[in-house]
């Protein structure tokens, strides 16, 4: 879980959901957390928050949760490094890991863009509750005390 502070002030935070390697790149893959305050976000403001995804059909044809993800390269990311900030860890449920849409960022401005305003990106403000297919609470993510 990572926190960041964009140029008017507000913090934001995001969950790094995946590192890939592939052909010698290697590549990571943020959620978008709907955290937005003044205050730097603790872990818990993170988990019991909300995060942009949407539901999609997988083979099974069973309803799931993806995650909207913005995805970076390794030089890009190292670039910016020193502008986040490390406030823990989160267990989530491997099978939660799925993408329902992904778009690219190569600096922090590009990175930034993504969370500074969610809610014009999704076309109006929206709740989990008004718009579930949308917003889901990152709870739903997390593996179950027993590891299942």
């Amino acid at each position: 879980m990572l926190t960041f502070q964009l140029p008017d002030g507000s913090y934001r935070a995001s969950v790094l959901l995946l590192i890939s390697h592939y052909s010698g790149q290697c590549s990571y893959d943020f959620a978008i957390s709907t955290y937005t305050g003044r205050q730097k976000p603790t872990l818990s403001d993170v988990i019991n928050g909300d995060a942009l995804g949407g539901q999609y059909l997988p083979l099974n044809h069973t309803g799931r949760i993806g995650f909207e993800v913005i995805e970076i390269g390794h030089k890009h990311l190292r670039a910016i490094a020193s502008l986040f900030e490390r406030i823990g860890t989160i267990p989530i449920n491997p099978e939660t890991r799925c993408i329902s849409s992904m778009g690219g960022s190569v600096d922090f401005k590009s990175f930034a863009s993504w969370f500074d305003d969610f809610y014009s990106f999704l076309g109006a403000k929206k709740t989990r509750v008004t718009h579930p297919k949308l917003i889901f609470a990152i709870q739903q993510l997390l593996l179950s005390k027993s590891g299942t």
